[in-house]
């Protein structure tokens, strides 16, 4: 039973499947309503029409759930508009404004600084990020749907075979109708943080849809439903485990540094020494850390840095700056064994072919700035090629701003604070005085053999 269990042996792990889990209940129960009602339509088109609400709240820095809410309200609006003020049915409005909100979305979310990682967590969710406060949130999501079927369930049943006999029966269809409504929105907005919009709405339909196949009765059905739901994100969430290896060794740190790694949440650590594939080193003010990458080269995280480790090639910046350094010997042979680092960041890609630089990202767009060799930077809509001496800086679709900067100064006093070992550990005098006039900005001339 070890393979069915070992995905879930970490905290994070557990915390998104009981978090998808609370989801797919709530979307399996409000669901069947939407199957049985024949709303299959309405429901896809809500959940991609919360995505400009989402996309506007990125854009502004306001609650992306407060967003999405607005959106799906615009959205039922805007379709009761169309349908009562024109001689077009209801799925003209649907399919009309169904098409002009995930227009409007994708637009507004292409202005974000970070479009590719918007893009995909909105339409995938994080479901590995899922935290305490997203749990408590689901489980009042999953709590109001089940009571509100069990307290509205005569209305809701008559109203999905009859509307006109629910009006004579006096059970109000129409203000059950916006019920039904507001608790369609309350499901895909309260889910689609931890599983996206697209699995939103396959829970949403699939697992009722395959449950009206099997069973007849409304009750069964919905607990049918919640069953093959979350089946289905178990299934989803279980990826066999990597042996994680290491890619860097901790050399020196300074400050408050913090490990991601067994549990979603930050834990301040003062015993790492060695870090792994898969691991998110975060440093807090006034903090810094020094490593040891693959053979030699070095790499240096600032103060408020967030770094994912991938592998023992590729690094993911979230937030702050690094700086990376290659071993002197590499370019000593001309950079033909140098270490090879990707720094991967949701404004593109910085490949470094040998050299000395610093990467930084923020709400503006990236910035690398190159001390020695070349750094290949390949953004969401330009490339280039940057040298030593210059600042290249990418911000959204606009061409990419070029500085010159120098080689020594305030702009590197980064070295001072967080450096090497002073020994030298078996390196070479001439590797050690290449190293210091390379951090001191100075030229070294040979004379003779």
């Amino acid at each position: 039973m070890n393979w069915l269990v070992e995905p879930f042996e970490l905290a994070f792990q557990q915390r998104a499947l009981l978090g998808g889990s609370l989801a797919a209940v709530a979307l399996a129960v409000v669901g069947t309503w939407v199957v049985i009602r024949g709303m299959t339509f309405l429901g896809d088109a809500l959940v991609h029409g919360v995505v400009p609400g989402i996309a506007l709240a990125l854009l502004l820095g306001f609650n992306v759930l407060l967003g999405a809410a607005l959106a799906a309200v615009v959205m039922i609006l805007g379709i009761n508009l169309v349908h009562r003020q024109t001689t077009f049915s209801e799925d003209t409005g649907i399919g009309l404004l169904f098409v002009g909100m995930l227009g409007a979305g994708v637009i507004l979310i292409s202005r974000t600084a970070s479009y590719t990682g918007s893009l995909t967590s909105i339409l995938f969710g994080d479901a590995l990020g899922v935290g305490a406060g997203d749990i408590a949130m689901l489980t009042v999501v999953a709590v109001v749907a089940v009571l509100a079927s069990l307290a509205l369930y005569r209305p809701f049943l008559v109203l999905s075979f009859n509307e006109q006999k629910a009006e004579l029966l006096g059970l109000r269809p129409r203000m059950t109708h916006g019920v039904l409504l507001a608790l369609i929105t309350l499901t895909i907005v309260g889910s689609f943080q931890t599983v996206g919009t697209l699995l939103v709405f396959g829970l949403l339909v699939g697992p009722p849809a395959t449950a009206a196949l099997l069973v007849r009765r409304v009750p069964l059905m919905m607990g049918l439903a919640s069953v093959i739901g979350v089946f289905s994100v178990f299934n989803l969430l279980h990826v066999p485990g990597v042996d994680a290896v290491q890619v860097a060794a901790i050399e020196k740190s300074v400050g408050s540094i913090y490990l991601l790694g067994e549990t979603s949440e930050l834990r301040e650590t003062r015993d790492l020494s060695s870090v792994l594939s898969g691991q998110t080193i975060v440093t807090g003010d006034q903090a810094g850390i020094a490593l040891a990458w693959g053979a030699g080269g070095s790499m240096r995280m600032d103060e408020n840095t967030r770094l994912e480790f991938v592998d023992d090639e590729t690094v993911y910046l979230k937030a702050g700056r690094i700086y990376f350094d290659s071993r002197p010997s590499s370019l000593v042979a001309g950079g033909a064994d140098a270490e090879r680092l990707v720094v991967r960041t949701d404004h593109g890609e910085v490949a470094h072919l040998g050299t000395q630089f610093v990467t930084g990202v923020d709400d503006g767009g990236l910035t690398v700035r190159v001390r020695e060799g070349q750094v290949s930077i390949d953004g969401q809509y330009h490339r280039h090629v940057a040298s030593s001496g210059e600042q290249v800086t990418f911000s959204g679709r606009q061409r990419p701003t070029v500085l010159s900067i120098g080689r020594a100064g305030e702009g590197w006093n980064w070295v001072s604070r967080i450096s090497p070992s002073p020994d030298v550990d078996g390196k070479s005098l001439y590797e050690f005085l290449l190293w210091v006039c390379r951090e001191l900005g100075l030229e070294i001339h040979w004379e003779g053999q």
